[in-house]
């Protein structure tokens, strides 16, 4: 009787585990289902805001630049970072990692464009510029190559991107010494990372492709860039941030990419 009786319960115990095991399992394919979903929304996002003008005629233009990008294209034509990013991707989805792929949807300047843009900031003798996900390093070696910066800083939380940046560098400070104007730092971290912060936070001008960001990395940036200098000049894109009494919206701009076209607000 008595044995007859445990055996029951332990048949009770293990149904019960492995309904348990069954429910851990499902919940653990949902949360991965979840994040693809938010993962693919976050790209879907960003070809609707990149989307090229074509059929409307493009978007706004600025005036063509004197200024020679040879150096820095040939530069960039042994470092295809869409490539990168499209791998890191990948093996971040093979890996069931899809919500650590939401903020990596790759998206890379115009020189051009990107000099318009920050000649719109009026960057001064002596200012210091800092790229927030700062990719291959583009937009820190094109204003690095045109304004006075005192030093230029991209972060970048990719490993296999900011090795790219770092290669870029070493190859325009061989072949173009003279191209490059202010001292340049690629750092690979965390833009949130607590020492990182308290590096950017003391810039003139920061730059941020804000377009992949997420609701709560939006948060964290608003929370960071209350410590910033009053004076200093914010660019994001697709969102700008609002602040009450602390930022103002100077100009709002669709401006060529690379690959299609994106707004920039300053």
């Amino acid at each position: 009787m008595t044995d007859n009786k445990k055996t029951k319960k332990q048949k009770r115990e293990e149904r019960s585990a492995s309904n348990s095991s069954d429910d851990e399992n499902k919940e653990k394919k949902t949360t991965q289902k979840d994040d693809k979903k938010k993962s693919e929304e976050i790209e879907e996002k960003v070809a609707s805001d990149q989307i090229t003008d074509n059929q409307n005629g493009g978007g706004e233009k600025g005036e063509e630049d004197d200024v020679d990008f040879g150096p820095l294209e040939k530069v960039y034509q042994e470092i295809n970072g869409y490539s990168i990013a499209r791998e890191v991707k990948a093996k971040l989805r093979e890996q069931g990692k899809y919500e650590e792929t939401t903020a990596l949807s790759y998206g890379e300047i115009d020189f051009s464009a990107f000099c318009e843009v920050v000649a719109e900031a009026n960057p001064k003798q002596g200012d210091i510029f800092v790229d927030l996900g700062s990719g291959t390093g583009k937009a820190v070696l094109v204003a690095a190559s045109i304004f006075p910066f005192e030093k230029l800083i991209g972060i970048e939380i990719c490993k296999e991107l900011h090795d790219s940046a770092v290669k870029a560098l070493s190859l325009i400070t061989e072949s173009a010494p003279d191209s490059i104007l202010g001292p340049v730092e690629f750092i690979c971290g965390d833009i949130f990372q607590k020492e990182n912060v308290e590096k950017w936070i003391k810039a003139d001008v920061i730059f941020v492709n804000s377009t992949c960001f997420t609701e709560e990395m939006m948060e964290q940036l608003k929370e960071a860039l209350k410590e910033v200098k009053m004076e200093a000049t914010i660019i994001t894109t697709t969102v700008h941030i609002e602040q009450a009494g602390r930022f103002q919206l100077i100009s709002s701009s669709r401006r060529k990419l690379a690959k299609g076209m994106l707004t920039f607000h300053q």
